[in-house]
């Protein structure tokens, strides 16, 4: 609902709502953009397999994570998220545009025809790695940062369901619009429009968005403040916050664990060339479910139902791991991504709840490693281990390369089944209503 919502506690104005689905729409757009197509874009037009993804992702990761501690505690330090939100999605767009020219082609005028393959793997990883910074700036460090600013324990569920639903629209909008683009080999034009659309909302936001008055400041040196995150005292004090990280960071490896190579598994492991109706169908009703407990979060309390969620993720995981015919896959599916967004859902929501007032830019940047970092290097890896042994080869330019199999999900299922004990360990007694 785009109006105001109001629980006995902060509101949230429509012009907030606003920037919450521009910016939570457009960011999560060009995040898919690299999460997802870029591997395909390194897998289909150079001679990369899934060990350069899986390097890919951790180099991506590695970066997204300190840009997001430091940029994030500066915005503690100046007290304005705006400015890093407008100026980075610009950037973030502009350097998403510059993946258009990186092909053999253009390479061959300035390299040796034998070494272009290898220079391409590299300079697209680095690429990766330079957008991924204004992207983490952007959105991770400064718009996570501005959500929690303009929310309290009393309308987080309700935003959280809406934003952890946005990927889900996102990778809609990309298949039904985009997505076409890369199955012809127009990759440059893809990322033209992909990049050109995150610069447009990034020129925006200097219009629309406000900075929350009378907003909590940190005094302390960036480098000082995130010295203390990791003082076992701090630890200590926060216990429930940092097994909450633990719980998202074993939720970010299960899903990074499958994720990076979904697409190629659909297309050369099951056969489905049109992946995007798949896809499409699994998306839109697990985004619906997503907004839906989010409300009923609010109402009931996080805690009842972060258990049912994880039973769900889990069932789904093992239903794709023994399904190979569309729709049962199309089934599980939704099972697996409605419970995957639910447990986000509810652990980013009490992320929030617990975050240390003045500090909020700051522990984005905790959050990013326990949720990206660590994620993004152990899953790809994972993935890539449980893959090398696949009886099925691709062959792209010549250069045989490992197909992705149902492993996948049975080993994302045993890093599911981690989650149940930091959420046991850090679960509130409380009767608070709309309590974790």
């Amino acid at each position: 609902m785009m109006g105001e919502v109001y629980m006995g506690g902060m509101r949230v104005t429509k012009r907030q709502w606003v920037v919450l689905a521009l910016f939570g729409l457009f960011g999560q757009i060009a995040w898919m953009v690299e999460n997802m197509y870029f591997n395909v874009f390194l897998y289909k037009t150079t001679t990369g397999g899934v060990q350069d993804i899986a390097i890919m992702v951790a180099a991506s990761a590695i970066i997204a994570t300190l840009a997001t501690l430091f940029m994030g505690a500066l915005s503690d330090r100046k007290g304005r998220r705006r400015i890093l939100i407008s100026v980075c999605y610009l950037l973030w767009g502009i350097t998403t545009m510059a993946f258009s020219v990186i092909n053999t082609a253009n390479l061959q005028r300035f390299i040796p025809a034998a070494q272009v393959m290898t220079v391409a793997v590299i300079l697209i990883i680095v690429m990766d790695c330079i957008m991924t910074f204004f992207g983490a700036t952007a959105n991770d460090a400064a718009f996570n940062s501005w959500v929690t600013d303009i929310t309290d324990p009393s309308n987080r569920g309700a935003v959280e369901g809406m934003l952890s639903a946005m990927p889900l629209v996102a990778l809609l909008i990309i298949f039904g619009l985009f997505d076409g683009l890369t199955k012809q080999g127009k990759w440059q034009v893809f990322f033209l429009l992909v990049g050109g659309l995150t610069s447009v909302v990034g020129l925006v936001g200097f219009f629309l968005i406000q900075d929350v008055p009378g907003l909590a400041k940190s005094n302390l040196n960036p480098l000082v403040n995130l010295a203390r995150t990791f003082r076992p005292s701090m630890i200590k004090q926060n216990k429930n916050l940092y097994l909450t990280f633990t719980a998202l960071s074993l939720a970010g490896i299960s899903l990074q664990t499958y994720m990076p190579y979904f697409i190629i598994y659909i297309e050369q492991w099951l056969g489905i060339k049109n992946y995007a109706v798949l896809l499409g169908m699994v998306f839109v009703f697990s985004a619906v479910g997503s907004v839906l407990t989010g409300r009923l979060a609010d109402k009931i309390g996080r805690g009842r139902m972060i258990f049912p969620a994880l039973v769900l993720y889990l069932i789904g995981l093992i239903g794709l791991y023994f399904t190979r015919n569309l729709v049962p896959v199309i089934i599980w599916g939704i099972v697996m991504m409605t419970g995957n967004l639910t447990i986000l859902m509810n652990l980013n929501s009490r992320v929030r709840d617990l975050t240390p007032p003045g500090q909020v830019g700051l522990f984005q940047g905790i959050r990013m490693m326990f949720t990206v970092l660590v994620p993004m290097t152990c899953g790809p890896f994972i993935g890539s281990i449980v893959t090398a042994g696949s009886p099925l080869m691709y062959e792209e330019f010549g250069v045989s390369k490992s197909v992705p199999t149902p492993m996948l999900f049975l080993a994302a299922a045993v890093s599911g089944v981690l989650i149940f004990l930091p959420v046991l360990l850090g679960r509130e007694r409380t009767v608070r209503k709309g309590g974790a």
